[in-house]
Protein backbone atom coordinates (compact mmCIF):
# COMPACT_ATOMS: atom_id res chain seq x y z
CA UNK A 1 0.00 0.00 0.00
CA UNK A 2 1.08 3.77 -0.31
CA UNK A 3 2.30 5.33 2.57
CA UNK A 4 0.51 8.75 1.25
CA UNK A 5 -2.06 9.40 -0.76
CA UNK A 6 -3.01 12.65 -2.04
CA UNK A 7 -5.70 13.44 -4.07
CA UNK A 8 -5.90 16.69 -6.09
CA UNK A 9 -9.54 17.89 -7.87
CA UNK A 10 -8.52 19.63 -10.95
CA UNK A 11 -12.08 21.36 -10.40
CA UNK A 12 -14.33 18.71 -10.85
CA UNK A 13 -17.83 18.98 -10.89
CA UNK A 14 -19.10 15.86 -9.81
CA UNK A 15 -18.69 14.00 -5.89
CA UNK A 16 -15.20 13.49 -5.77
CA UNK A 17 -14.89 16.05 -2.76
CA UNK A 18 -16.80 13.54 -0.81
CA UNK A 19 -15.46 10.51 -2.03
CA UNK A 20 -12.15 11.62 -1.83
CA UNK A 21 -12.98 13.25 2.20
CA UNK A 22 -14.26 10.02 3.03
CA UNK A 23 -10.65 7.69 2.17
CA UNK A 24 -9.25 7.51 5.39
CA UNK A 25 -5.79 8.66 5.58
CA UNK A 26 -5.44 10.81 2.40
CA UNK A 27 -5.33 14.10 2.07
CA UNK A 28 -7.26 16.66 -0.64
CA UNK A 29 -6.50 19.07 -2.48
CA UNK A 30 -8.58 21.57 -4.45
CA UNK A 31 -7.82 23.39 -7.49
CA UNK A 32 -9.69 25.17 -9.83
CA UNK A 33 -9.15 23.36 -13.35
CA UNK A 34 -5.29 23.77 -14.89
CA UNK A 35 -5.06 20.42 -16.14
CA UNK A 36 -3.57 17.12 -15.62
CA UNK A 37 0.06 18.34 -15.49
CA UNK A 38 -0.95 21.51 -12.64
CA UNK A 39 -2.54 19.02 -10.90
CA UNK A 40 -0.04 16.64 -10.56
CA UNK A 41 2.65 18.82 -9.93
CA UNK A 42 0.32 20.19 -7.02
CA UNK A 43 0.04 16.62 -5.93
CA UNK A 44 4.37 16.69 -5.87
CA UNK A 45 4.30 19.47 -3.95
CA UNK A 46 2.42 18.05 -1.53
CA UNK A 47 4.20 15.17 -1.18
CA UNK A 48 6.55 13.78 1.53
CA UNK A 49 7.83 10.46 0.32
CA UNK A 50 10.81 8.93 -1.30
CA UNK A 51 8.69 7.88 -4.33
CA UNK A 52 6.92 9.13 -6.43
CA UNK A 53 3.53 7.24 -8.36
CA UNK A 54 0.80 8.94 -10.21
CA UNK A 55 -2.89 7.79 -10.75
CA UNK A 56 -5.85 8.98 -12.82
CA UNK A 57 -9.00 9.02 -11.67
CA UNK A 58 -10.74 6.31 -14.07
CA UNK A 59 -7.46 3.99 -13.89
CA UNK A 60 -6.45 1.27 -11.78
CA UNK A 61 -3.44 0.01 -10.49
CA UNK A 62 -2.61 -3.59 -10.80
CA UNK A 63 -2.30 -5.70 -7.79
CA UNK A 64 1.85 -5.53 -6.01
CA UNK A 65 2.71 -2.58 -8.56
CA UNK A 66 3.87 -0.36 -5.91
CA UNK A 67 5.49 -3.17 -4.38
CA UNK A 68 7.20 -5.08 -7.51
CA UNK A 69 8.29 -1.51 -8.70
CA UNK A 70 10.17 -0.45 -5.16
CA UNK A 71 11.62 -3.99 -5.31
CA UNK A 72 13.52 -2.58 -8.64
CA UNK A 73 14.40 0.84 -7.56
CA UNK A 74 16.11 -0.61 -3.87
CA UNK A 75 18.33 -3.67 -5.45
CA UNK A 76 19.35 -1.48 -8.37
CA UNK A 77 20.70 2.53 -7.44
CA UNK A 78 21.15 2.58 -10.93
CA UNK A 79 17.64 2.60 -12.39
CA UNK A 80 16.00 6.15 -11.85
CA UNK A 81 12.05 4.87 -12.88
CA UNK A 82 10.13 1.94 -13.52
CA UNK A 83 7.50 1.13 -15.28
CA UNK A 84 5.75 -1.54 -16.61
CA UNK A 85 2.63 -2.89 -18.68
CA UNK A 86 -0.44 -1.79 -19.53
CA UNK A 87 -3.85 -3.07 -20.09
CA UNK A 88 -6.25 -1.23 -21.52
CA UNK A 89 -10.25 -2.36 -20.84
CA UNK A 90 -13.57 -0.33 -21.96
CA UNK A 91 -16.08 1.17 -19.96
CA UNK A 92 -19.68 1.36 -20.95
CA UNK A 93 -19.83 5.17 -21.69
CA UNK A 94 -18.13 4.51 -24.90
CA UNK A 95 -20.38 4.53 -28.38
CA UNK A 96 -21.79 2.14 -29.48
CA UNK A 97 -19.57 0.49 -32.17
CA UNK A 98 -16.29 1.83 -30.49
CA UNK A 99 -16.25 -1.13 -28.26
CA UNK A 100 -13.63 -3.27 -27.60
CA UNK A 101 -12.83 -6.28 -25.80
CA UNK A 102 -10.04 -6.38 -23.08
CA UNK A 103 -6.64 -6.13 -24.99
CA UNK A 104 -2.93 -6.11 -23.24
CA UNK A 105 -1.33 -3.20 -24.60
CA UNK A 106 2.69 -3.73 -25.57
CA UNK A 107 3.61 -0.64 -26.96
CA UNK A 108 6.66 -2.43 -27.78
CA UNK A 109 8.63 -2.92 -24.44
CA UNK A 110 7.28 -0.24 -22.92
CA UNK A 111 4.69 1.45 -21.49
CA UNK A 112 4.88 5.43 -22.00
CA UNK A 113 1.70 6.49 -19.30
CA UNK A 114 2.13 8.22 -16.13
CA UNK A 115 0.22 6.00 -14.10
CA UNK A 116 2.19 2.51 -15.07
CA UNK A 117 5.61 4.74 -13.31
CA UNK A 118 7.43 4.47 -10.03
CA UNK A 119 9.89 7.17 -9.82
CA UNK A 120 12.51 8.48 -7.01
CA UNK A 121 11.52 11.92 -6.37
CA UNK A 122 15.18 12.70 -6.02
CA UNK A 123 15.10 11.92 -9.59
CA UNK A 124 11.80 13.15 -10.60
CA UNK A 125 12.88 16.53 -9.56
CA UNK A 126 15.83 16.67 -11.36
CA UNK A 127 13.99 16.45 -14.43
CA UNK A 128 11.84 19.16 -13.16
CA UNK A 129 8.09 19.56 -12.63
CA UNK A 130 5.16 18.51 -15.70
CA UNK A 131 4.83 21.43 -18.11
CA UNK A 132 1.35 23.05 -17.13
CA UNK A 133 1.18 24.84 -20.28
CA UNK A 134 0.44 21.11 -22.36
CA UNK A 135 -3.34 19.85 -21.31
CA UNK A 136 -1.89 16.18 -22.88
CA UNK A 137 1.35 15.10 -23.92
CA UNK A 138 2.79 15.97 -20.70
CA UNK A 139 4.13 13.02 -19.59
CA UNK A 140 6.04 12.25 -23.10
CA UNK A 141 7.41 15.78 -22.44
CA UNK A 142 8.82 14.72 -19.19
CA UNK A 143 10.01 11.26 -19.73
CA UNK A 144 11.79 13.01 -22.93
CA UNK A 145 13.97 15.44 -20.80
CA UNK A 146 14.35 12.28 -18.39
CA UNK A 147 16.04 10.53 -21.02
CA UNK A 148 18.41 13.80 -22.25
CA UNK A 149 19.54 13.88 -18.41
CA UNK A 150 20.40 10.25 -18.97
CA UNK A 151 17.80 9.09 -16.87
CA UNK A 152 17.79 4.69 -16.67
CA UNK A 153 14.38 3.00 -16.66
CA UNK A 154 13.62 -0.54 -16.31
CA UNK A 155 10.17 -2.45 -17.30
CA UNK A 156 8.28 -4.89 -15.41
CA UNK A 157 7.17 -7.81 -18.02
CA UNK A 158 3.82 -7.33 -15.82
CA UNK A 159 1.09 -5.44 -16.08
CA UNK A 160 1.13 -2.52 -13.66
CA UNK A 161 -1.87 -0.63 -14.64
CA UNK A 162 -5.36 -1.06 -15.96
CA UNK A 163 -6.13 1.65 -18.20
CA UNK A 164 -9.75 2.54 -18.90
CA UNK A 165 -10.89 3.71 -22.24
CA UNK A 166 -13.85 5.75 -22.37
CA UNK A 167 -16.35 8.50 -24.03
CA UNK A 168 -14.54 11.25 -22.13
CA UNK A 169 -10.57 10.38 -22.00
CA UNK A 170 -8.61 13.12 -22.28
CA UNK A 171 -6.51 12.26 -24.56
CA UNK A 172 -9.42 10.78 -26.59
CA UNK A 173 -11.18 14.44 -26.60
CA UNK A 174 -7.99 16.00 -27.94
Amino acid sequence: QPLETIIVDDGSTDATPQVAQSLAGARYLHQENAGPAAARNAGIAAARGTFLAFLDADDLWAKGKLAAQRQVLQEHPEIHLVAGRVEEFTSDTLPTGTKTSVARCDLGQRAYTVGALLVRRQDFLKVGLFDPELRFGEFLDWLSRAKALGLREHILDQVVLHHRIHATNTTRLA
